[in-house]
């Protein structure tokens, strides 16, 4: 989507560029991975991230 325009090019001029992204380790990393890979079309992978946040927000000590 549109916004992903601006994370990108700022990504790709920072001293970080050469780094992967960390992955998701909160509940709420865990939420907006999901929506934001639903909203992108990865349906499969958002399924998982989704099911991964639900068992995290269920299970949360």
């Amino acid at each position: 989507y549109p916004s992903v325009i601006y994370y990108k090019n700022a990504r790709l001029n920072s001293p970080w560029k050469d780094f992967p992204a960390k992955d998701a380790r909160t509940i709420v990393e865990f939420k907006k991975r999901y929506k934001h890979l639903l909203v992108q079309g990865h349906y499969f992978k958002g399924l998982l991230a989704g099911s991964a946040y639900l068992y995290r927000k269920l299970f949360h000590k």
